[in-house]
């Protein structure tokens, strides 16, 4: 899975999937049945991932740890302008902030492009149609798709990664995003 990225990165990315695991996995469950209900207590409660699963400092941590060659083949950094705060209220002045969105010319897109499995070319396609990831409410309707009441292969070490990199993205997102105040 991790052919195109050198040891260092692929082992980086491991351990953000060890650490994304870990986190939705409970007592007793297996993999599959851990990211089952993940997917369940997200969709009902879509804030409770960063409130209830992820504790903001241990994320910075670990995003923090990352080496700059392996954010920079995951992630791009760019300037971001918030007009209102996470809660909605205006601000007295606009915000800029640096803000995490997928590299869409990085090794992590190229080896979901190499893949064959046509949910994960879906995937691509709206990552490179949007220029960023998709929102979780359309990346879950892809991960369990109601109308064939089926889901993704949780076991498969790909869709394990994409999991990861979805998630922990849009909850770095929302850390930074609810801290700006003026």
């Amino acid at each position: 899975m991790h052919k195109d990225f050198n040891q260092t990165e692929a082992s980086e990315i491991n351990k953000l999937v060890n650490y994304f695991e870990t986190g939705i996995k409970k007592p007793q469950t297996n993999l599959n049945t851990s990211y089952l209900r993940f997917f369940q207590y997200t969709a009902l409660r879509p804030d409770s991932i960063s409130n209830v699963l992820f504790d903001k400092a241990e994320l910075k941590q670990h995003l923090n740890e990352l080496s700059k060659t392996t954010k920079n083949e995951l992630w791009v950094t760019s300037k971001t302008t918030a007009y209102r705060s996470y809660d909605g209220v205006k601000f007295d002045e606009p915000i800029i902030y640096n803000s995490f969105y997928i590299n869409t010319s990085g090794k992590y897109l190229a080896l979901l492009k190499s893949l064959s499995d046509k949910d994960v070319k879906t995937y691509v396609n709206r990552i490179l149609a949007a220029g960023d990831l998709p929102s979780s409410f359309i990346f879950r309707s892809l991960i369990i798709d109601y109308d064939e009441q089926r889901t993704v292969d949780f076991k498969a070490d790909y869709w394990r990664i994409i999991i990861t990199i979805q998630y922990l993205s849009d909850l770095n997102e929302y850390y930074t995003y609810s801290e700006l105040f003026n």
